[in-house]
């Protein structure tokens, strides 16, 4: 059996015994490729901190050990990655790098797609295009870009007819978060990725309105305005959508069950009434705390079963170092006794960032309690996990 496949076993039986140490590698890891954006999504706020760098090829080389045992590795925007001034060498210099087995994943706004398409075609298993709209108007006013929309549809026509022309196993994704001001076209934008003829559309929840979310909600005091069940017609429009999801041919992902949801979490968190509990916790780096820190709550208050499982602490590893974005959890600031890991991929990678001392107590927490963080009664990456073993 060869190492890649060898991880991939360790790794899924680790995250399905709850293992509270590691030894294998991440499988999923995002990397920090640009931080810089040609649009002003609503529903971000990462565009406003002007903040202009991007992952150098040296960086990325620094990948090499790591990139051979991933099964996933993507291009995840905090910016605009197709404005990456050395994109071709980039996504050429990561694709030498991992298994051939690896999906090799990029999400866009597809604005500069036209200029991309061959590198794309050649070394990408999955584009996405954050779409967010089905008319131009409601493109101009969820992305903050103007007069771009039919120049997107019209690349995401060129590509899928360019994977045809060279027989190409490019998958084409379509996002589209589910906010108050685009809800009500979700059945035409349904109806577009058909005649389009995409590969699947997902209908993404609107994130939990966390500071240290990627996205920054935190520094839009509108955020919850943007919230879908803010719309008048929010349950008529639910009925809607799924009688046009239930007739569509290319698949459409969503949790529609979630969307109204979101506000509740954060209220139920931003209002504990549980058991608070003060505990000496490790921070996430290389030293202890022997401060006793506040925030974590008796998970059967909340009727969270255990263990909990959460794939971020097994599966994934999100580079730190470009954007706010941290390794493992993207909360992590609000857990206690947070403090930040020096990144190092040259060096003992599985003691010092896999299990470093925090990182043994969350899984630890997770799987024993009874308390837990209250960041992670709130998260709603983990609702569909907190009510069933």
């Amino acid at each position: 059996m060869d190492k890649w496949t060898e991880n991939l076993k360790l790794n899924k039986l680790e995250f399905e015994e709850s293992k509270i140490r590691v030894k294998s590698y991440p499988i999923d890891v995002s990397l920090p490729f640009i931080t810089y954006c040609n649009a002003k999504c609503l529903f971000c706020s990462y565009w406003k901190f002007n903040v202009k760098r991007y992952m150098t090829i040296s960086e990325i080389k620094l990948y090499k050990d790591l990139f051979r045992y991933l099964c996933y590795v993507g291009i995840n925007p905090a910016g605009e990655p197709l404005l990456h001034p050395f994109f071709d060498e980039s996504i050429i210099t990561i694709r030498n790098f991992i298994d051939d087995r690896c999906i090799f994943y990029l999400v866009t706004n597809g604005i500069e797609l036209n200029s991309k398409f061959s590198v794309i075609i050649n070394n990408i298993n999955v584009l996405t295009i954050s779409l967010n709209a089905a008319t131009n108007d409601t493109h101009e006013f969820v992305m903050g870009v103007r007069r771009s929309f039919k120049r997107v549809i019209k690349n995401i026509e060129i590509i899928l007819n360019e994977r045809i022309k060279r027989n190409s196993k490019l998958q084409v994704y379509i996002t589209y978060v589910v906010l108050k001001q685009n809800i009500h076209e979700i059945p035409l934008v349904i109806k577009l990725i058909n005649e389009l003829g995409v590969d699947k559309l997902y209908l993404r929840t609107l994130a939990t309105g966390n500071y240290n979310n990627p996205i920054k909600p935190s520094v839009n005091k509108k955020y919850f305005d943007l919230h879908p069940t803010k719309h008048p017609k929010f349950f008529y429009l639910i009925e809607k959508i799924k009688e046009n999801i239930g007739v569509s041919d290319v698949p459409v992902i969503a949790d529609i069950d979630n969307w109204g949801k979101s506000i509740a979490l954060e209220t139920e968190a931003n209002n504990i009434k549980g058991s608070l509990a003060y505990r000496e916790v490790n921070t996430f780096g290389e030293q202890l705390s022997n401060i006793p820190t506040k925030g974590w709550v008796k998970a059967s208050d909340f009727g969270i079963s255990l263990p909990l499982r959460c794939q971020y602490l097994y599966k994934y590893m999100i580079d730190p170092r470009i954007s706010n974005i941290q390794p493992v959890c993207v909360y992590m600031e609000t857990l206690p006794g947070f403090n930040p890991i020096a990144l190092d991929l040259n060096g003992n990678f599985i003691g010092k960032i896999r299990n470093a001392p925090a990182m043994v107590e969350l899984r630890r927490a997770l799987k024993e309690g009874p308390y837990i963080p209250e960041t992670c009664v709130k998260c709603n990456i983990l609702s569909a996990f907190k009510h069933s073993n």
